[in-house]
């Protein structure tokens, strides 16, 4: 069995860059000195739904779009989260080798930033993909 985060990740690694998304794309957490905004490519899980025979899960990957001293209003990274969201949720899903994603469905919610002398505002969106191995 080959791990599906991998693939996936790796995935969304090879969308983003070199798209038209010019803010950093960092995996897990952004650098201590990271003072700009970026997209991060968040927490994910898989949970595996046949059993040994049959190798298919459903994934969840969270894409977090952090807009810092941009603005005072979630227009730009709800702006971004979009543009990422027509990248990765396309008839084509994300491509993979190994992988096959059969669907994609994505759930989206906005964060405030907490610091009203550094506006920070977020969009989250969370995909889900089931995904079978080839």
């Amino acid at each position: 069995m080959k791990n599906v985060l991998n693939a996936i990740v790796q995935a969304y690694y090879n969308i983003l860059i070199g798209s038209s998304i010019t803010l950093p794309i960092y995996d897990g957490m952004a650098p201590n000195t990271e003072l700009g905004s970026y997209v991060l490519i968040g927490d994910r899980n898989a949970q595996q739904t046949d059993d040994k025979c049959g190798y298919t899960w459903n994934v969840q990957i969270t894409v977090d779009v952090v807009i810092k001293n941009g603005s005072f209003g979630f227009l730009d990274s709800d702006t971004i989260a979009e543009q990422v969201g027509a990248l990765i949720n396309t008839q084509l899903n994300p491509t993979m080798t190994d992988f096959q994603a059969i669907t994609t469905t994505a759930n989206m919610s906005s964060l405030p930033g907490l610091n009203p002398t550094e506006p920070t505002f977020r969009t989250l969106t969370r995909y889900t993909h089931l995904i079978s191995q080839k």
